[in-house]
């Protein structure tokens, strides 16, 4: 498997292909379980950003990294900012211009899997932070 293959592979797949296990942070693909992701629960470090103080109510974040991961190797880093005291997981935007890829959107609705089940409120966090998707 290359790089790009994992990459597509989790990026083109919908959340409800993944397991999630709240208890650790973990995430399965069923579809092959050697694909996992984990959230890194140690690292609370803050997160400073113009577009994180648009959350009026708690304009404060924190950084969220989630391990990419094949037959447990680390593969790559998604990296997020935890805003709205933890309620969703935003993919860092390129500053200039404000927009992710559309990677990172696919990736980043997977993360926010839990959030996204109950009420899918995603799209309307990147539009408060300004965010919107290259295509």
């Amino acid at each position: 498997m290359t790089y790009d293959e994992f990459m597509n592979i989790i990026s083109e797949s919908d959340i409800m292909d993944w397991i999630y296990d709240d208890s650790d942070g973990r995430y399965v693909y069923k579809n092959g379980i050697a694909i996992t992701m984990q959230r890194d629960r140690e690292d609370q470090t803050d997160f400073e950003e113009a577009w994180v103080e648009r959350f009026i109510h708690h304009p404060t974040a924190t950084r969220q990294m989630v391990y990419l991961r094949y037959m447990g190797t680390t593969i790559d880093i998604f990296y997020t900012a935890s805003v709205d005291e933890a309620r969703m997981n935003i993919p860092y935007p390129t500053l200039d211009d404000m927009t992710i890829s559309r990677q990172q959107y696919n990736i980043g609705r997977i993360v926010n899997l839990i959030e996204c089940q109950v009420i899918d409120r995603y799209d309307e966090y990147l539009r408060i932070a300004g965010i919107t998707v290259r295509e």
